[in-house]
Protein backbone atom coordinates (compact mmCIF):
# COMPACT_ATOMS: atom_id res chain seq x y z
CA UNK A 1 0.00 0.00 0.00
CA UNK A 2 2.72 2.52 1.12
CA UNK A 3 4.33 1.64 -2.32
CA UNK A 4 1.19 2.58 -4.29
CA UNK A 5 1.18 6.09 -2.50
CA UNK A 6 4.62 6.90 -3.30
CA UNK A 7 3.52 6.52 -6.58
CA UNK A 8 0.72 8.17 -6.81
CA UNK A 9 2.49 11.33 -4.98
CA UNK A 10 5.17 10.73 -7.73
CA UNK A 11 2.44 10.96 -10.67
CA UNK A 12 0.92 14.37 -8.93
CA UNK A 13 4.40 15.85 -9.12
CA UNK A 14 5.04 15.60 -12.31
CA UNK A 15 1.19 15.75 -13.73
CA UNK A 16 2.95 13.69 -16.67
CA UNK A 17 1.82 10.62 -18.25
CA UNK A 18 3.40 8.34 -21.59
CA UNK A 19 0.62 7.81 -24.04
CA UNK A 20 0.80 4.97 -26.12
CA UNK A 21 -0.72 5.46 -29.82
CA UNK A 22 -1.52 1.99 -30.68
CA UNK A 23 -3.98 1.61 -28.19
CA UNK A 24 -4.64 5.19 -27.44
CA UNK A 25 -4.78 5.04 -23.70
CA UNK A 26 -2.27 6.77 -21.00
CA UNK A 27 0.43 4.49 -19.99
CA UNK A 28 2.50 5.55 -17.22
CA UNK A 29 6.13 4.24 -17.49
CA UNK A 30 8.44 5.55 -14.67
CA UNK A 31 12.53 4.61 -14.80
CA UNK A 32 14.63 5.93 -11.83
CA UNK A 33 17.80 7.72 -12.15
CA UNK A 34 20.36 6.16 -9.97
CA UNK A 35 23.37 7.11 -11.40
CA UNK A 36 25.25 10.40 -13.70
CA UNK A 37 28.08 11.35 -16.03
CA UNK A 38 29.21 14.85 -15.02
CA UNK A 39 30.83 16.76 -17.68
CA UNK A 40 34.55 16.11 -17.73
CA UNK A 41 35.10 19.89 -16.12
CA UNK A 42 33.35 22.28 -13.92
CA UNK A 43 30.75 24.20 -15.30
CA UNK A 44 29.61 27.06 -13.20
CA UNK A 45 26.09 26.49 -14.96
CA UNK A 46 23.81 24.01 -14.32
CA UNK A 47 22.81 23.29 -18.14
CA UNK A 48 26.13 22.49 -18.49
CA UNK A 49 26.72 19.98 -15.10
CA UNK A 50 25.07 16.24 -16.56
CA UNK A 51 25.95 14.38 -19.42
CA UNK A 52 24.56 11.10 -19.44
CA UNK A 53 21.85 9.63 -16.44
CA UNK A 54 21.97 5.46 -15.78
CA UNK A 55 20.50 3.34 -14.12
CA UNK A 56 18.92 -0.27 -13.79
CA UNK A 57 20.61 -3.75 -12.11
CA UNK A 58 23.70 -4.85 -12.18
CA UNK A 59 22.62 -7.27 -15.03
CA UNK A 60 21.06 -5.14 -16.81
CA UNK A 61 22.32 -1.10 -16.68
CA UNK A 62 21.27 1.81 -19.03
CA UNK A 63 22.32 5.49 -20.08
CA UNK A 64 20.91 8.05 -21.67
CA UNK A 65 22.48 11.60 -22.78
CA UNK A 66 21.28 14.35 -21.26
CA UNK A 67 19.52 15.48 -24.52
CA UNK A 68 18.00 12.07 -24.90
CA UNK A 69 16.26 12.40 -21.28
CA UNK A 70 14.92 15.96 -22.01
CA UNK A 71 13.36 14.57 -25.25
CA UNK A 72 11.27 11.83 -23.34
CA UNK A 73 10.30 14.36 -20.43
CA UNK A 74 9.22 16.44 -23.22
CA UNK A 75 7.41 14.20 -24.97
CA UNK A 76 5.85 12.59 -22.32
CA UNK A 77 7.14 9.01 -23.54
CA UNK A 78 8.98 8.83 -20.17
CA UNK A 79 8.52 9.65 -16.64
CA UNK A 80 11.97 9.51 -14.57
CA UNK A 81 12.85 9.80 -10.74
CA UNK A 82 14.94 9.64 -8.05
CA UNK A 83 14.89 8.73 -4.37
CA UNK A 84 15.31 10.93 -2.07
CA UNK A 85 15.20 9.81 1.86
CA UNK A 86 13.00 7.02 0.26
CA UNK A 87 10.66 8.95 -1.45
CA UNK A 88 10.90 9.68 -5.34
CA UNK A 89 11.20 12.55 -6.48
CA UNK A 90 9.95 13.46 -10.36
CA UNK A 91 12.58 14.75 -12.59
CA UNK A 92 11.34 17.55 -14.52
CA UNK A 93 13.44 20.02 -17.68
CA UNK A 94 14.23 23.20 -16.39
CA UNK A 95 15.90 25.98 -18.80
CA UNK A 96 18.93 28.09 -17.06
CA UNK A 97 18.97 32.25 -17.53
CA UNK A 98 20.84 31.35 -21.17
CA UNK A 99 18.26 29.45 -22.24
CA UNK A 100 20.28 26.46 -22.27
CA UNK A 101 18.06 22.94 -20.99
CA UNK A 102 18.49 21.04 -18.05
CA UNK A 103 17.04 18.43 -15.67
CA UNK A 104 16.80 18.68 -12.30
CA UNK A 105 14.19 17.23 -9.52
CA UNK A 106 11.11 19.33 -8.84
CA UNK A 107 12.17 19.70 -5.24
CA UNK A 108 15.61 21.56 -6.91
CA UNK A 109 15.87 25.39 -6.66
CA UNK A 110 18.36 26.42 -9.68
CA UNK A 111 20.97 23.76 -8.86
CA UNK A 112 20.04 20.29 -9.64
CA UNK A 113 21.67 19.18 -6.21
CA UNK A 114 19.77 16.18 -5.95
CA UNK A 115 20.91 14.49 -9.18
CA UNK A 116 24.60 15.89 -8.27
CA UNK A 117 24.55 13.86 -5.54
CA UNK A 118 23.84 10.54 -7.43
CA UNK A 119 27.17 8.30 -7.51
CA UNK A 120 28.81 8.57 -10.81
CA UNK A 121 27.97 5.81 -13.36
CA UNK A 122 29.84 3.35 -14.45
Amino acid sequence: MKNSLRLSKLKQQSAMGCRDPRWRKEVQKTVQIKCIRRTNHWKPRASESISHVGGGTLANRWKLDLGEVIQKIESGECLFFVHVDGDPLAVKVAVDHDGGKYIKTVADSDLPAHLLSLPDCP
